[in-house]
């Protein structure tokens, strides 16, 4: 029967393994011929076993159930065949990571959006909308945050210029200003049809939609009036309207007003139907950044009454004599003031025996905003651009604070704050990191965001990689609500979501409701962050019988008692605990697993092999048209009856079989995730037959064989995925040793979540950095 797996482990790759894949592999899988698009003419030493682990995983299965070599090709001795099996088995079981040790490169790269944003928010107390216009960040090995892929573009550079005047505007608030407009200067507005079309035109007296009372301009459904105006600095401005009313004959509802800052909608508000000559003045306040911008005022609540005994009574009518606006000004007086002392610790003078020179007070003021804007201790050097900055306005008469904003601006647009950067050692090995470089990658892993006071004092006094002192603070930090960003950002993207709000149902549920798709998505953000802060088993991900949902949700699921808006954990029993407990039961997995018509068990079957237990099957060969034919015929089939037309193709049939069955489990769910028991008015068969003749009889069944039969896939895939989120770069070979680390952590810990956190805390890939990528050589 060949040597046993240990005694295998034995034998030498260059006189045995290697003749064997070139005699009986590489013929038909190498870099020309690669059937079934396998190469393995990658497999030229023993280190290429663990780089092309995947492959080799799949060489043995094949090998093992003899389906390779196929029948009509030279076959090897049962005994040499089993041989080889068991050496390639013994060789992924035994990797020794002292051999391999590395900790993989990890370049300077810029803040993904996410962590620009809770950086400020962290940096400065408040948190703000400044990544609105930035660019979205480039995502690859699923993630996109992953370091070498994060460029900056001369478009990266002007959006952190116009976001850090934003930023430093809405701190540093100056005196308000006040401008008057009337109405009977503005530009008119004419909106034509349906189209959305805009016509600023004069105002012609004898025009149907509008009329002329005195200096005040009567505008119907049509239109608006348009105030262009130039803001001097960024804010909250006030705008204050002289208008009056008047509800058409048997109107139930009066006339108003949508404001629109450009073209977005920013504001709204009611006339109240005092009629002609009986002033009110609603105000509405929004935020407007520097520059000229276009305020339209545009009429909405035609309600037209076509029996009125008179024409203008037909319509609402509202009329505006003036527009006043007002600002910048603080939302809130005290917190702004309470923000700016937080930025500005030292101000010149003083009644005390030190008192300082403006020079003095910035130079203090830089270095600790410096400090914690860089995320790390300030050097001379840092300080050098601000406070030339700083001289040069206050040589111009600037005042302190106005002269202190403008070298805060070049600390927000500086490489040190804008990028994460570990300063290299003069070696060619790999360095532990030092303890401010460990606290920003504990930082921007569990909260996407800069460290915090405590973490930052741990930092400094030069306890944080002790242990004991690592083990407390990762694990306060997972009981922190910032955790929340791993439910925001690593969840998500770990489970493609990213189209959830770009997939299209025709006539369906959630259509197109921006709020619906936002409640799809903040199930699953609730879900994980549940298990994430309270430290659930990492199994119930797909085991767990409860969910989180509110009123809406809970109608979409038919789990009843459910009140509010406000999400809540709801623990299911029954039919809806098989149904909907778990991610398997959620509406965002089945949106975007769907097609826009109905549903999809070949991307289902390949979401369940690839996102939950990393074992994609290989991409489908080019033009495969059967199935759109079979739509277009107009039959009445099941889309499971339809499917089967993809098995009768030698092409498609043995990636089908393994991921079809998995589909059709799911099939109860619908394009939009609602549970039904008929497709095409025939009853749904969810029942399956794996290729390894495994019989599974629906989602309640697949649950149940994913967290048992492949509960070791899915761990090793889930603690693969969230390392690549941790070092922020692609995993190899070499992280083998890591990933059996945090298995053996999640064994050991009954799966529980914090378990996998430490374990990847604590590894030496997270701990120590290299100046460049070091390729080991072959034991």
């Amino acid at each position: 029967m060949g040597l046993s797996v240990q005694a295998a482990g034995d034998l030498d790759f260059d006189q045995e393994a290697k003749p064997f894949l070139s005699r009986y592999c590489t013929k038909c899988h190498n870099g020309e011929k690669t059937k079934g698009g396998v190469n393995l003419d990658v497999l030229k030493n023993e280190v290429s076993i663990y780089r092309f682990r995947d492959r080799v995983e799949d060489t043995i299965s094949q090998l093992q159930k003899k389906e390779m070599p196929p029948e009509d090709a030279k076959q090897p001795e049962d005994e040499q065949r089993q041989r080889i099996a068991n050496y390639l088995r013994w060789k992924l079981d035994h990797f020794d990571p002292e051999k391999f040790k590395n900790p993989g490169y990890l370049p300077s790269h810029r803040l993904t959006r996410t962590q620009y944003k809770n950086t400020i928010r962290d940096l400065i107390g408040v948190g703000m909308e400044v990544t609105e216009n930035l660019p979205s960040d480039e995502a690859t090995f699923g993630f996109d945050l992953i370091g070498d892929v994060q460029e900056v573009s001369s478009a990266h550079l002007e959006k952190y210029l116009e976001a850090a005047n934003y930023i430093l505007d809405r701190l540093f608030i100056p005196a308000s200003q006040t401008w008057k407009l009337a109405a009977k200067d503005l530009e008119y507005v004419r909106q034509f049809g349906v189209s959305g079309d805009d016509e600023k035109v004069d105002f012609p007296k004898d025009a149907h939609d509008h009329e002329i009372i005195g200096e005040d301009h009567l505008i119907y459904h049509t239109g608006g009036v348009v105030l262009t105006h130039k803001f001097p600095t960024t804010g909250l401005y006030q705008f204050k309207t002289t208008v009056w009313g008047d509800r058409a004959e048997e109107s139930k509802k009066g006339p108003g007003f949508k404001v629109k800052l450009d073209a977005p909608k920013v504001a709204e508000f009611g006339v109240p139907s005092s009629g002609p000559g009986k002033v009110e003045e609603p105000v509405v306040k929004f935020v407007v950044r520097s520059g000229q911008h276009d305020i339209k005022f545009e009429m909405e609540g035609m309600a037209v009454n076509t029996n009125a005994t008179n024409h203008l009574r037909q319509f609402n009518r509202a009329a505006i004599s003036t527009i006043e606006i007002s600002g910048p000004m603080a939302e809130n007086p005290e917190r702004s003031k309470e923000l700016v002392n937080r930025i500005l610790t030292a101000r010149p003078g003083g009644a005390d025996e030190k008192k300082l020179s403006p020079e003095e007070a910035a130079r203090t003021i830089y270095a600790s905003f410096t400090t914690r804007a860089y995320r790390r201790p300030s050097t001379l050097e840092d300080l050098h651009v601000p406070l030339v900055l700083f001289e040069r306005s206050q040589k111009r008469g600037d005042s302190f604070e106005n002269s202190i904003k403008l070298g805060l601006k070049s600390i927000l647009i500086s490489p040190h704050f804008l990028f994460h950067i570990e300063k290299n050692q003069a070696t060619g090995k790999a360095y532990r990191l030092g303890n401010f470089e460990l606290a920003n990658r504990i930082s921007y892993f569990l909260w996407s965001s800069m460290p915090d006071t405590e973490l930052f004092d741990c930092a400094r006094h030069g306890t944080l990689a002790q242990p004991e002192v690592l083990q407390a603070q990762t694990l306060r930090m997972l009981k922190d609500p910032k955790s929340r960003s791993i439910a925001q950002n690593f969840a998500p993207q770990w489970l493609g979501l990213g189209s959830l709000f770009a997939v299209h149902r025709d006539g369906k549920f959630h259509e197109n409701n921006l709020r619906e798709r936002e409640e799809m998505l903040e199930e699953v953000v609730d879900f994980f962050d549940y298990i994430v802060r309270e430290n659930r088993p990492i199994m119930e991900i797909i085991t767990a019988d409860y969910t989180f949902v509110n009123k809406s949700m809970a109608d979409h699921y038919g789990i009843p008692d459910v009140k509010g808006r406000d999400f809540q954990k709801v623990t299911l029993s029954g039919d809806l605990a098989s149904r909907r407990g778990g991610i398997l039961g959620m509406t965002a997995v089945h949106m975007t697993t769907s097609h826009p018509k109905e549903t999809n068990p070949s991307g289902r079957g390949k979401w369940v092999l690839d996102i939950l237990l990393g074992t994609p099957p290989p991409p489908p060969p080019p033009n495969v048209p059967i199935l759109a034919k079979a739509e277009k015929s107009g039959s009445k089939s099941t889309l499971r009856e339809r499917l089967s037309l993809h098995r009768t193709d030698p092409n498609c049939a043995s990636c089908h079989a393994k991921i079809d069955p998995i589909g059709f489990c799911l099939e109860n769910y619908d394009s939009v995730g609602q549970w039904r028991d008929e497709d095409s008015g025939k009853p749904i068969d969810v029942s399956s037959k794996l290729s390894n003749g495994r019989t599974l009889l629906g989602p309640a069944d697949l649950k149940q064989y994913l967290a048992t039969e492949k509960k070791a896939l899915f761990v090793r895939n889930l603690s693969s995925r969230l390392l690549t989120y941790a070092l922020r770069r692609g995993l190899d070979y070499y992280d083998e040793g890591t990933l059996q680390a945090i298995q053996a952590a999640l064994e050991k810990e009954n799966g529980r979540f914090d378990a996998m956190v430490l374990s990847i805390v604590q590894s030496y890939p997270f701990q120590f950095r290299q100046n460049q990528e070091i390729e080991p050589a072959s034991p």
